[in-house]
């Protein structure tokens, strides 16, 4: 009798484990882990497998928690997470890091020799490469609007060079991993050294955005900057925020 008590309490535990529905976790990185699924208070989701190992995840890695999926159900799923994790852009603190080559042409003034004798200061007009270095600090109100600060150094050739003091705007268009964006800066251009200006500049561009997963992305850009009485010229740009 006792045997048989036995026998029918693991039967009867048997069924009531195949009766239960099957269930899946899908992470966001398109991991899909098929067990026993948990859902916990804080968002994430905890998972026993088939061979009785337990998992856990955040919030932030999980997908989908719940009933098994067909096919076409798991294959929109993970699209969608794709897309619900591009889009989500967290609000917050950006530090852009910002570095390009360009041309352009530069106003310099020069003395001057006189072939008679004498000599006078003239403004000289003349093509130079030109490399910048920005580091911008701002805040992300969105995927749409990111506002800040920056500084940077500009040099035009081996003659002259300056220290960008800049209003920063920048906005991309799409939730998706690659996305249209502008840019804009406005402010002042304190002479490093050559014969420069102290002047107003400004900066514009447009180009592509490539967006991670986890925070950070890569910026390309093509900008075209202007320093009064000083400077105007083309540069490509490369930018990683984080």
């Amino acid at each position: 009798m006792k045997r048989l008590i036995i026998v029918l309490t693991m039967l009867f535990a048997g069924v009531a484990i195949y009766a239960q529905e099957p269930q899946v976790l899908v992470l966001k990185d398109g991991t899909v882990i098929r067990g026993e699924v948990e859902k916990l208070p804080n968002g994430g989701a905890r998972v026993t497998n088939e061979y009785g190992d337990i998992f856990e995840y955040s919030a932030e890695e999980v997908s989908y928690a719940g009933e098994e999926l067909s096919e076409r159900q798991m294959k929109k799923q993970q699209k969608t997470a794709n897309v619900r994790d591009y889009a989500a852009r967290e609000k917050g603190y950006n530090l852009f890091v910002e570095t390009g080559v360009g041309v352009g042409s530069q106003y310099q003034e020069e003395w001057y020799n006189h072939p008679n004798g004498g000599r006078d200061m003239r403004g000289v007009e003349y093509t130079a490469p030109a490399l910048t270095l920005n580091v911008i600090n701002g805040y992300s109100f969105s995927q749409y609007l990111y506002v800040g600060a920056g500084i940077g150094f500009h040099m035009s050739g081996l003659k002259a060079a300056y220290i960008p003091v800049f209003l920063h705007l920048r906005s991309s268009f799409l939730k998706k991993k690659v996305s249209p964006f502008v840019s804009a800066s406005g402010g002042y251009g304190i002479q490093a050294y050559g014969g420069g200006f102290n002047n107003p500049f400004i900066d514009g561009g447009f180009g592509v955005c490539i967006k991670k997963k986890t925070k950070g992305e890569v910026w390309l850009s093509l900008n075209g900057t202007f320093v009064v009485d000083f400077y105007n010229g083309v540069a490509f740009k490369v930018a990683y925020s984080f």
